[in-house]
């Protein structure tokens, strides 16, 4: 998955998985009002944030598996 994919599947999913299903469930609680729905988006904001922090570490980990086999063929490996 590229990363622009990623950008748009932690999107909806944020939006489907969390700011939906909050808002429902929020809209539930007498009285409604935006003061108890407005946490829905924080809410997957949150989930974003932990997605994309996730997604970091998975590429950061590649990219050091990456380096340590170029390094172990004894390819030069220099800093961009």
């Amino acid at each position: 998955m590229g990363h622009t994919s990623f950008v748009m599947a932690q999107g909806i999913i944020g939006a489907f998985a969390v700011r939906v299903p909050v808002s429902f469930l929020m809209s539930r609680w007498e009285p409604v009002s935006l003061f108890h729905i407005g946490p829905a988006t924080p809410c997957s904001t949150i989930l974003q944030i932990i997605l994309c922090l996730g997604y970091m570490w998975v590429i950061n980990k590649q990219s050091d598996n990456v380096k340590n086999n170029l390094y172990e063929e004894g390819t030069e490996c220099t800093e961009q």
